[in-house]
C-alpha cells in the first residue's frame, strides 16, 4: 500500500529533541514528519476491500506526526505554533473580540488595567442599583453582572470614524486579523499563514497590508496569493510559483531584476511565470489589436492556444527575459526599431538569443514604430476608411498622437470582412503570432 510522508526541515534549530536521522535523507537533521500509512490494526478490513471493491481504503489509514528524532510530535509538546488567516472565511466575533483585547493590553498597562475594572465594576453596581432598582416582588431582583474576572475587557469594542468595528467591512476585518496574528504570534507562533490577503482590499490598502508583512521581523510569513502586487513587492527570489503541478523557485534571479519589480508600478509577473506562452508587446496600442489580429489569422483566441499578451513597455523587456532565461519560457517580444534595427533590436537583444525567445521588429527602419508599420503597410485603406476632415496632419500623424484611440478605431474595423480582406499585418507581426502559435 502507497505511505505519503512530508517533511518538514526546519534550520537554526536550538531544540535538541527535533534533531535525528528519522528523514528521508538518513542523516542528523532538525524537523518533523507527517506520515500518512495503513493501520495495521485494520489488514484484514484492508484485505478485503481491495479484494471485493475499486474504492481505495483510505479511510483505514492513520496519520503520525513526528520528530526527527523518532519522537510522537502532539499538542503537549509542540516546537512549531501557527497562527492561519483565511480571508474567505473570517471568523468576525473571535478574531475582532480577541483584537480588542491584545489592543487593550497593548494600549494599557497592568496597574491601569486593574484600576479600570475596579472602576467599572463599581459604576455598573451603582447602575444596578439607581436604574434597575424598581418596584418587584419575591426574592429576585435585576442587576449586571460585574464579577467575571475578564468583564471590562469583553464589554470593549473599538471604532474607526464613529463606526463600530463590528459594522466595518470584510476588508478592515483582514487587517484586525493580521494585526493580531502578527503581534500574537511574537509571543505564541512561529508562523503565520494567510490566505488570499488580497480578497476585499483596495489598491491603496494592499500597500498597507504588504507592509504590515514586511515588517513581521519576528515571525516566518507563508502567504497564497493571486496578486501581482504580493507576489512582486515581497520579492521573487522568496517566491514558489504552483502550476502544472509542478513547483518553481526564483533564487537564482539577480538581485536587480528581483528589486525592479518590488519597486515597478505596474506589473504582470505572475501571468508571465503562470503561463505556457507569452506575448511581450510595449503599450497598448499593440495590446489593443494584437490579440484580434491572431484570432482572425488563426481562428481562435490567444488564451485558447495558452498563449498571454502582456504590455510591459519596451524599457522592462529584459526584465521579464531575465526571468524567461530562468524558467525556459516560450517568449515572443514584439518591439519597435526606433530607427535602428541593428542597434536596438540584434544588439540590445543580443544576450537573450535562445530557442525560447525571439524578438520581432520592422527590418524596414523607416517603420521605426508601431503605428508607422501599419500605416505603411495600409495606407490607402485607413486613409480611405478613418481619416475625417479633422485629421489635417493625416491619419499617420493622428495614430502617433492618439495610439490607443486609433488601434480601438482599427480594432472595430477588424472583424469587418471587407476591411480585414484589404488589410495587410506587417511581416514582424505575423512572423511573431505564427513562431509563438
Amino acid at each position: 500500500m502507497p505511505v505519503l510522508s512530508i517533511e518538514i526541515f526546519i534550520d537554526s534549530n536550538t531544540n535538541f529533541e527535533l534533531e535525528g536521522k528519522h528523514n528521508s535523507e538518513g542523516e542528523e537533521f532538525s524537523g518533523l514528519v507527517m506520515k500518512i500509512e495503513p493501520n495495521d490494526t485494520y489488514s484484514e478490513e484492508i484485505s478485503k476491500s481491495l479484494r471485493e471493491s475499486d474504492t481505495f481504503p483510505f479511510d483505514y489509514y492513520k496519520i503520525d506526526f513526528k520528530t526527527f528524532d523518532g519522537r510522537n510530535y502532539n499538542s503537549y509538546k509542540r516546537y512549531l505554533r501557527y497562527s492561519f488567516i483565511d480571508s474567505s472565511r473570517i471568523n468576525s466575533s473571535n478574531a475582532t473580540q480577541r483584537f480588542i483585547e491584545n489592543l487593550y493590553k497593548e494600549e494599557v498597562s497592568a496597574n491601569e488595567r486593574i484600576r479600570l475594572q475596579h472602576e467599572y465594576r463599581k459604576q455598573t453596581e451603582t447602575f444596578s442599583t439607581n436604574e434597575l432598582n424598581f418596584d418587584k416582588e419575591g426574592e429576585y431582583e435585576l442587576s449586571l453582572s460585574s464579577h467575571r474576572g475578564r468583564f471590562l475587557e469583553e464589554n470593549l469594542t473599538i471604532r474607526k470614524e464613529n463606526v463600530d468595528i463590528s459594522q466595518l467591512g470584510k476588508g478592515d476585518h483582514m487587517f484586525f486579523n493580521i494585526d493580531f496574528a502578527l503581534s500574537r504570534s511574537q509571543k505564541v507562533s512561529n508562523i503565520v499563514l494567510i490566505e488570499e490577503p488580497e480578497n476585499h482590499l483596495s489598491h491603496l490598502n494592499m500597500h498597507k497590508l504588504i507592509q504590515k508583512m514586511v515588517e513581521a521581523e519576528e515571525n516566518q510569513v507563508f502567504i497564497a496569493t493571486h496578486s501581482n502586487m504580493i507576489t512582486t513587492r515581497l520579492d521573487l527570489q522568496n517566491a514558489i510559483f504552483l502550476a502544472n503541478g509542478s513547483a518553481i523557485k526564483l533564487e537564482d534571479l539577480d538581485d536587480e531584476t528581483a528589486r525592479f519589480f518590488m519597486k515597478a508600478p505596474d506589473t504582470n509577473v505572475l501571468d508571465f511565470i503562470l503561463a505556457n506562452k507569452i506575448i511581450l508587446v510595449e503599450g497598448n496600442a499593440e495590446y489593443i489589436l494584437l490579440s484580434s489580429l491572431f484570432k482572425r489569422m488563426f481562428g481562435t483566441e490567444l488564451y485558447n492556444k495558452n498563449i498571454a499578451i502582456i504590455s510591459v513597455g519596451g524599457l522592462s523587456f529584459k526584465r521579464y527575459l531575465n526571468i524567461a532565461l530562468e524558467l525556459g519560457k516560450k517568449v515572443a517580444v514584439i518591439t519597435d526599431n526606433d530607427g535602428d534595427y541593428a542597434k536596438n533590436i540584434l544588439d540590445l537583444y543580443n544576450e537573450y538569443q535562445s530557442d525560447n525567445i525571439k524578438v520581432f521588429a520592422p527590418e524596414n527602419e523607416e517603420e521605426y514604430t508601431f503605428e508607422v508599420s501599419i500605416y505603411r503597410n495600409n495606407t490607402s485603406l485607413l486613409d480611405r476608411t478613418l481619416k475625417t476632415p479633422q485629421m489635417s496632419n493625416g491619419f499617420q500623424d493622428y495614430m502617433l498622437a492618439n495610439k490607443a484611440e486609433s488601434a480601438f478605431r482599427i480594432l472595430e474595423k477588424i472583424y469587418e470582412d471587407d476591411f480585414y480582406n484589404e488589410f495587410t499585418i506587417p511581416k514582424h507581426l505575423c512572423e511573431a503570432c505564427q513562431w509563438i502559435n
